[in-house]
């Protein structure tokens, strides 16, 4: 797909025809420093494993989740294209994160996406049954202006695919994926960083095996731990040359206040000395 595919997207059109595609939520909790009202420190599970459903598991064990029971579950995936993950939603963590969910009693669970090749298409493709929908977000770069695409730009898929085209071609494009996020609040997110691309993206590119599941509930703090990993990776140098919290996605995301302002408010959780040793060096590389 090449970006001269699409044509311009202005701002105002943008955040005007976004908006209609979104459901307004309750924004997360904050507190008050001085005059200023910030978002609450928040929790950031770290499992290393290369098995997706015992890192779905064990993070979903960390994190002290809402509760659920006899609730209906609204589970987005990243199912762009069917490619093979991490250009995709990896089916064991789909099916990992439903079966989860039912553990705790949630009512139903409905998966939900838009792809760019036909939905029911793509769903067929991935084995997943199209009337059950589901959101999880992959680790990778994005060639096509947005530099990464994590839990973040996963908004896009809510956007008609009109309002994507256009976005891909404005120099705003890294700026309106934050702003997209500020028509709701997910409660909880999960990073498959088992394998991730460290270049190209979103349906292809350079594949690296980072062996890392992650999750919170804070779109913010997990593609900055997200984009610590891929600096450990050595991914290009769009994500290296760029502190974490100046990439563009990031610094909007805070300047609307979709999560916390910087690496400070992150509390890594894990379950083993593996995982103490990894959130260790992404502290490092977060600071």
């Amino acid at each position: 797909m090449s970006s001269t595919d699409f044509p311009p997207c202005d701002r105002r059109d943008f955040l005007k025809g976004a908006a209609a595609g979104l459901i307004l939520v309750p924004r997360p909790a904050l507190r008050t420093v001085g005059s200023h009202l910030i978002p609450r420190k928040t929790t950031v599970a770290i499992v290393r494993t290369g098995d997706r459903k015992e890192g779905v598991r064990r993070v979903m064990a960390l994190l002290d989740l809402p509760d659920i029971a006899g609730k209906a579950v609204n589970l987005k995936p990243n199912f762009n294209t069917a490619d093979p993950s991490p250009a995709s939603t990896h089916v064991d963590t789909l099916a990992q994160i439903v079966s989860e969910l039912k553990a705790r009693d949630a009512r139903e669970v409905v998966v939900g996406e838009s792809s760019f090749p036909p939905t029911a298409e793509v769903m067929e493709a991935k084995g997943v049954e199209s009337e059950h929908n589901v959101s999880t977000c992959c680790l990778k770069t994005h060639a096509y202006g947005g530099v990464f695409t994590m839990s973040l730009k996963l908004a896009v898929g809510l956007t008609p695919k009109s309002i994507r085209r256009g976005m891909h071609r404005s120099p705003h494009m890294r700026r309106m994926i934050a702003e997209l996020n500020q028509g709701y609040t997910p409660r909880l997110i999960i990073m498959d960083g088992v394998e991730a691309f460290t270049d190209g993206g979103p349906s292809s590119g350079r594949l690296a095996r980072a062996n890392v599941m992650i999750g919170g509930t804070d779109r913010v703090a997990v593609d900055a731990v997200g984009l610590a990993v891929l600096n450990d990776l050595a991914a290009n140098t769009a994500i290296m040359e760029t502190p974490i919290f100046q990439q563009e996605q990031m610094a909007r995301a805070v300047d609307v206040g979709l999560g916390i302002q910087g690496p400070q408010d992150i509390a890594f959780v894990r379950d083993d000395e593996a995982g103490t040793a990894y959130a260790a060096r992404l502290r490092e590389i977060l600071d």
